[in-house]
């Protein structure tokens, strides 16, 4: 059905402009969020539990982390250097 108000060609551009302001919003929220993660999102990205997590900081092993007031969380370098230095090589 055709708009008679607006042109075809007006509403794709303002489609498309639209979509690209979302998609750097989202990686703006994105590239904030990821520098430190919570508990439950860094249990995800190691796929482990989020309990695996806390018994490995009472057991002083594990990924680095730090606490914010008295939320722990994890720096996404130091999950990385964690994976990394549990590599098993064949």
């Amino acid at each position: 059905m055709k708009n008679s108000y607006y042109d075809e060609n007006f509403l794709e551009q303002l489609r498309s402009l639209i979509v690209e302001a979302v998609h750097m919003a989202l990686q703006k929220k994105t590239e904030i969020h990821d520098s430190n993660l919570t508990e439950v999102e860094a249990a995800k990205w190691l796929r482990v539990k989020p309990q695996t997590l806390s018994q490995w900081r009472h057991e002083s092993r594990g990924p680095e982390y730090r606490k914010h007031g008295g939320r722990v969380v994890y720096p996404l370098s130091g999950l990385k250097a964690f994976s990394k230095a549990n590599r098993i090589k064949n």
